[in-house]
């Protein structure tokens, strides 16, 4: 089997269709936002329960610092961090936008050098949340 390496955007756009597949198979409804550069989210979710949200999705092939850049706090606004390994199966690690902040504000004040236009927090930080689902607003009502 031939396996190319991804680049920064094929990661992204990969990691997205991983997301929304993820999604569906929960019984969600996913519809794409278009552009690389989108201000809210990647995807706007219809959850089984009826409720709406926002999902931003970050790609990564490679383990290494997430980066993101914190948004306004909003109620309807989650994050599934998404690995898609070359070789290995996709990992997902969902989390509340307040999670995603608390993570990066701890980073922040951790004792490492700290860059406002470098913000995110290590790979490891988020292992806790992986397949934790349950981080977005799925369960019915």
């Amino acid at each position: 089997m031939c396996r190319i390496k991804l680049t920064r955007q094929a990661t992204q756009w990969t990691a997205q269709f991983a997301v929304a597949a993820e999604l569906c198979k929960r019984g969600c409804e996913v519809s794409f936002t278009m552009g690389n550069c989108t201000p809210l989210a990647d995807l706007m979710v219809l959850a089984p329960n009826g409720r709406m949200f926002l999902v931003d999705v970050k790609g990564q092939s490679t383990p290494n610092f997430w980066r993101i850049k914190a948004k306004a706090e909003r109620d309807d606004l989650f994050y599934v961090l998404c690995y898609v390994g070359e070789a290995e199966r996709n990992r997902f690690f969902p989390m509340s936008q307040r999670t995603l902040h608390d993570l990066m504000e701890r980073y922040r004040w951790s004792g490492v050098k700290f860059d406002e236009n470098f913000s995110g927090f290590n790979w490891g930080d988020a292992k806790p949340f992986e397949n934790l689902w349950d981080e977005l607003p799925l369960a019915n009502l």
